[in-house]
């Protein structure tokens, strides 16, 4: 309970805010993508594939789902 607590403390410094992310996994237009400081990130709407740098805004957090739009 602490530590969850720890994390969404954690995730809201970062809502809103520009990161750097990798895509880790995609499925269709969908994908996870991991930031620098180990958020990952869902993104609905995303052409980029596996393996590519991203820009990542952190538009909502959900429980443990975070999820963003990719910048370009």
């Amino acid at each position: 309970e602490l530590s969850e607590g720890k994390r969404a403390l954690f995730l809201q410094r970062f809502l809103g805010k520009k990161l750097e992310a990798v895509v880790i996994k995609k499925a269709k237009n969908a994908a996870r993508v991991l930031t620098g400081n180990y958020i990952e990130v869902f993104v609905p709407d995303c052409s980029a594939e596996a393996g590519e740098i991203v820009q990542v805004r952190i538009d909502d957090i959900s429980g443990d789902e975070v999820l963003g739009k990719i910048n370009g």
